[in-house]
C-alpha cells in the first residue's frame, strides 16, 4: 500500500467565499474594463451591451462548471466577444485581446474573497 502524497482541495466557493459587494465591483470593473478596451479598439458597443453580454457569458458558464470544467479567462472573454456579435473581429492572439482578457482577469484582485468559516483548521 503506498503512503498518501498529497490531498487536493477546491479552492473557490470552498475554502474561499465571494462576497456580494466584491462581486458587485468585479462585475463593474469588468464591464468597464472590457467596454474600454473594446472602445479603444473601434468596436461601437454600448456598456449596456457589455453587461448583458458578461450575464449571459455567466449563464453560459455554468453547464460548463457543472461538469467539472473551466474554459479558462481567453474562453470565457471569446464567449463575450462572440454574444456581443464581434467574436470574428478581434484576433485571439494580440494586444486587443491581450487588454480584454487584463480587464477580465484583474478585478477579481482587487474584490479579494474572504475565507470560509473553518478554512483555516481544515488546511492547519
Amino acid at each position: 500500500m503506498s503512503a498518501l502524497r498529497a490531498v487536493t482541495f477546491d479552492l473557490w466557493q470552498t475554502l474561499i467565499l465571494d462576497t456580494p459587494e466584491g462581486l458587485r465591483r468585479a462585475r463593474a470593473d469588468r464591464v468597464d474594463g472590457l467596454h474600454a478596451v473594446l472602445a479603444r479598439a473601434g468596436h461601437r458597443v454600448d456598456v449596456a451591451e457589455v453587461q448583458s453580454a458578461y450575464d449571459a457569458v455567466g449563464r453560459g458558464l455554468e453547464p460548463v462548471w457543472a461538469e467539472h470544467r473551466d474554459i479558462g479567462s481567453r474562453g470565457q472573454v471569446r464567449m463575450l466577444l462572440e454574444v456581443l456579435g464581434i467574436d470574428g473581429n478581434v484576433p485571439s492572439d494580440g494586444r486587443v485581446m491581450d487588454a480584454l482578457d487584463e480587464a477580465y482577469r484583474l478585478p477579481i484582485l482587487r474584490s479579494l474573497p474572504v475565507a470560509n468559516a473553518g478554512a483555516a483548521e481544515v488546511l492547519g
